[in-house]
Formats: structure tokens, C-alpha cells, sequence
């Protein structure tokens, strides 16, 4: 977490970073954080555990995460299939989210 960027302090999104936060009013407030890709972040195959050169594709997901500031909130995650010479095309491996989750493994857990 970097106190330089208070974006940062929302996250826990592990190899990516907070491009655009949004606040929606309505009968039920929602945020929406907008990710993208850490530079420098490595590429690691969910399947096999090991580190990846090449991303295959590309496909953005929208997840729930624990409220902020009483709101619901949703996270759009571009999540990478990555090029594994081991196992072919497979889904980058997430900390924070498993393969096919539509909520965070933070929100999953405070359940």
C-alpha cells in the first residue's frame, strides 16, 4: 500500500491497480472501481503454479467486493488467460479471486 496514492488503500487487488472509481446514486449507492494491469505484475498459470511469458487473451469480469462507504460495490477486472507452455491457454492466477467467482474471496469470506 503506498500513502502517496490513496486510491491504494481501497485495493488488496494483488497485480492490478485502481484506474477510475465511480459512484452511482440511486435507492441503493454503488461504486465501481475500474482496475487495471500492474506493470511489471508476473503471469502465473492457475492450473500448474508456474510463471507464464505471454498473455493469450483478454476479457473484462465485474465482481462484487466488500461495501465502501455503505455502498455496494463492484470491481471490473480485465482477467487474463495467459499462454502456460505446460498447460496451454489457461486463467491467470488471482489471490484475491477464484476462477470462476463472481464475488471476491475477501467478500466470500466476511459472509
Amino acid at each position: 500500500m503506498s500513502f502517496d496514492d490513496p486510491m491504494s488503500w481501497l485495493g488488496g487487488w494483488e497485480g492490478y491497480r485502481v484506474e477510475t472509481i465511480q459512484r452511482r446514486e440511486g435507492e441503493q449507492p454503488e461504486v465501481w472501481v475500474f482496475l487495471g494491469f500492474q506493470p511489471g505484475a508476473a503471469l502465473i498459470c492457475d492450473g500448474c503454479g508456474e510463471a507464464a511469458d505471454a498473455v493469450h487473451d483478454i476479457e473484462c469480469r465485474v465482481v462484487r467486493d466488500l461495501p465502501i462507504l455503505d455502498a455496494t460495490t463492484f470491481v471490473s477486472v480485465p482477467r487474463r488467460r495467459v499462454a502456460c507452455p505446460r498447460c496451454g491457454p489457461r486463467l491467470e492466477r488471482l489471490s484475491w479471486l477464484a476462477r470462476y467467482a463472481r464475488v471476491t474471496t475477501r467478500l466470500a469470506e466476511s459472509v
